[in-house]
């Protein structure tokens, strides 16, 4: 018991035992879809003349974007909350990992509602997910010193 109270402080609210039905997430001071203090982080783990994992970690989300949204537009459009749902924390879990907090709060959006047993709410969501990720695909493309 004292264990489950002392970890019930630190344990992400996904694995809590009250599920909440909406995550929160800090709101962005700035305009910018990558939260640079997690890029920044991230830039941290370089190891000298190894390959650069922060590089490997955008291009590889970049690259994956496409297949995970394709897979939430499908699940939407065929009302598959099962799908919706593990596609939805998929792509939550990859964008908060690089800091595009924007898309991982939208994700969790969708998350919760696939959990809750509808895709009624996620079409309206998606556009909004959609323009966001062109944004983050952009901006790594900066990043990585592309045009």
């Amino acid at each position: 018991r004292a264990l489950e109270h002392s970890v019930r402080g630190v344990t992400p609210p996904q694995y809590a035992r009250d599920r909440p039905t909406a995550f929160t997430f800090p709101v962005s001071q700035t305009n910018d879809p990558l939260d640079r203090e997690v890029l920044a982080t991230l830039k941290s783990l370089r190891k000298q003349g190894k390959r650069d994992i922060v590089a490997i970690m955008l291009q590889t989300y970049r690259d994956q974007c496409v297949p995970m949204i394709e897979a939430i537009r499908k699940a939407i459009e065929s009302n598959d909350v099962v799908t919706l749902e593990g596609s939805a924390h998929e792509l939550k879990g990859s964008s908060l990992t690089i800091g595009a907090r924007e898309v991982g709060r939208l994700s969790a959006s969708l998350e919760t509602e696939a959990r809750g047993g509808t895709t009624t709410g996620a079409t309206a969501l998606l556009p909004a997910l959609e323009h966001e990720l062109r944004r983050v695909s952009d901006a790594i493309v900066r990043e990585l010193g592309g045009e």
